[in-house]
């Protein structure tokens, strides 16, 4: 996979490219690079939507959880087993919060997935004028 830092190599090579038409390497390689650039960014979303995914996918799990936790703390209060009341409440609360810090993190990708669309999509604007 590519990294951020070669795709910008790349634009950066490109953008000298078109400032500076002299310096112009033939429009073959600019394509080739363009091309590449695209596919490594499809594949960069690809990923992020997988993680995107996992994360949903372990924020269901832990909500689930939760709500289990909290189902048995209520039970074990009517039985008056205050220790389990107090484990399971602990329990809950581990799980709203890393529901919370998953939601946080699915915000995260969501925002870099969609930085990277944009650039994608300038790439493939790139692409039609070759």
């Amino acid at each position: 996979m590519t990294s951020y830092d070669d795709l910008d190599d790349e634009l950066q090579q490109l953008k000298e490219a078109l400032l500076h038409p002299g310096n112009l390497p033939d429009s073959s390689t600019c394509k080739e690079s363009l091309k590449l650039g695209t596919q490594s960014l499809q594949e960069s979303i690809k990923i992020l939507e997988n993680f995107c995914s996992d994360f949903r996918s372990k924020c269901r799990v832990s909500m689930s959880k939760a709500t289990a936790s909290h189902n048995k703390a209520q039970a074990a209060l009517i039985e008056q087993d205050m220790a389990s009341v107090f484990q399971h409440s602990i329990d809950k609360q581990v799980h709203i919060r890393l529901v919370d810090a998953l939601k946080a993190r699915i915000e995260q990708v969501e925002a870099t997935k969609a930085s990277l669309e944009q650039r994608l999509a300038k790439l493939e604007t790139l692409l039609k004028y070759f």
